[in-house]
């Protein structure tokens, strides 16, 4: 008898919980300034979204995405270092804002790929663990660096 109300115990934790532990956690957020709410964890903390997912609420602009829309990503455009638009949101890997061949087969490897389209710089990073396109002050270190040193190099060819 107590082997069999295990065996129920063990059936119904699995039936309960992998679902919920296998949906992916990505942070949900839009911003069109480079000193928005998105870009930091400390203002996005402040702002205090929250969503209600599947019955569940998220803060701190947390989203679970769906079975369709299995990677976290980034999504950085800019003109001229001017930032038009940064959106932190699940996906799918494959649609994004500019639809260039350059992004047809990005990996989830928390690798940002740039490309320029019609005078804007179009940079995506895609990553496959919880929470992984969240705000860090060293990423955005590292984005402006990325940026910086991409502008200098752009410099170097056009004067050819």
């Amino acid at each position: 008898m107590a082997g069999r109300q295990t065996k129920s115990c063990v059936f119904l934790f699995l039936v309960v919980v992998l679902p919920v532990a296998t949906a992916l956690i990505c942070f949900q957020c839009a911003d069109s300034t480079d000193k928005a709410n998105c870009q930091s964890y400390s203002r996005m903390r402040k702002s205090r979204k929250y969503y209600n997912d599947n019955g569940g609420s998220l803060k701190y602009n947390m989203k679970n995405c769906t079975k369709h829309l299995n990677v976290c990503a980034i999504e950085e455009i800019s003109t001229r270092g001017d930032v038009q638009a940064y959106i932190r949101d699940c996906s799918d890997g494959l649609t994004f804002s500019f639809n260039l061949t350059k992004f047809y087969k990005l990996l989830p490897d928390n690798q940002t790929t740039c490309a320029y389209s019609n005078n804007q710089l179009v940079c995506i990073t895609l990553c496959k663990t919880d929470l992984c396109n969240g705000p860090s002050s060293a990423s955005i270190q590292m984005t402006s660096l990325m940026l910086i040193l991409l502008a200098i190099s752009m410099s170097f060819l056009l004067k050819r």
